[in-house]
This record gives C-alpha cells, sequence and structure tokens, in this order.
C-alpha cells in the first residue's frame, strides 16, 4: 500500500511540474522566441564571417555547431567575437 501511495505522489508532482513549466513557457514565449532568433542570426553572422576569411585567403574559421550556437544566442555578437578569439589564440 505505501509504494501505491509514493507512486501516485510522484505522479502527482510530475503533472504539477508539467502545468507549472506550460505556464512559465507561455510567460516566456517572447524570451524564447528572442533565444532562437539570437541563435539563428548568430549562425548565419558566424558563416558570413567565414565566407569573409576564406575570401581573404586567411584560416580562421570557426565551426558551426550546437557550441557555438548556443555561445552566439547566449552573448550575441560579443559571443561570436569571444569564439574567434578563442580560434585565434588557438592558431597563434
Amino acid at each position: 500500500m505505501n509504494m501505491e501511495k509514493e507512486g501516485w505522489a510522484i505522479i502527482g508532482v510530475i503533472i504539477v511540474a508539467v502545468i507549472l513549466l506550460f505556464l512559465a513557457l507561455k510567460k516566456q514565449s517572447e524570451w524564447l522566441l528572442n533565444f532562437i532568433l539570437r541563435g539563428v542570426m548568430s549562425t548565419i553572422g558566424i558563416y558570413v564571417i567565414n565566407q569573409i576569411f576564406v575570401w581573404q585567403n586567411l584560416s580562421c574559421e570557426v565551426g558551426i555547431n550546437p557550441y557555438t550556437v548556443l555561445t552566439g544566442a547566449t552573448f550575441g555578437a560579443p559571443g561570436i567575437i569571444l569564439l574567434y578569439g578563442i580560434r585565434l589564440c588557438s592558431i597563434l
């Protein structure tokens, strides 16, 4: 009997957590949209900067992967500059 009550309690906690998460996401949808758009724009920015470096025959490209997209989405333009700074230091 005790295990059955614990099971129902866990299910109840999960249901409440899902409802609270849904309400938080509803209020934070603008923040989430902003984060996604910054991720897309940072990916485009990295791609354009990489193409400029290829055009100038410079070997300082930053790869596009989940970590660089997350860095760009979190920090914006300073994050992209940070990625290129780290890449430049690794070349030296």
